[in-house]
């Protein structure tokens, strides 16, 4: 976790710095992607411009297996409740292997009006964004 910043230098690292453990939890991810969204503690940026669309690029490789964390019925209720017509946000779920739990990601990107793929290899990537901003 970090705050927000234009550094790209300083984004960079703290990507590099990254280790993976083994779990995946899809759900604080995305809980905190959508706060920086709004314009609401703890993530009070300034209104976007009004021709902007908001979206979230939800990538994972793996299923929800936090046993902690927000069961997916209701994360999609959430999001739906959290939509708002004056500020839509969309999610673009993106599975990246035969791990990743495509079905979850459907509905979590559907609760939005969003999309979700799937990419098998890492080269497929590109494709799926193509796809996605088309």
């Amino acid at each position: 976790m970090m705050t927000l910043t234009s550094s790209w230098s300083t984004l960079h690292s703290k990507v590099d710095a990254m280790m993976p453990t083994g779990n995946t939890n899809v759900t604080i991810g995305l809980q905190m992607a959508w706060q920086t969204l709004s314009n609401h503690a703890p993530f009070t940026a300034p209104a976007p411009a009004p021709d902007l669309e908001k979206v979230i690029i939800l990538m994972t490789d793996g299923a929800n297996d936090d046993p902690g964390s927000l069961s997916l019925d209701r994360l999609v209720r959430d999001l739906r409740n959290a939509r708002s017509p004056k500020r839509p946000a969309r999610i673009i779920g993106i599975g990246i292997s035969d791990d990743a739990d495509y079905p979850a990601l459907k509905r979590i990107a559907e609760a939005t009006g969003g999309q979700a793929y799937s990419a098998d290899t890492p080269e497929d990537i590109l494709g799926v964004f193509a796809k996605a901003i088309a």
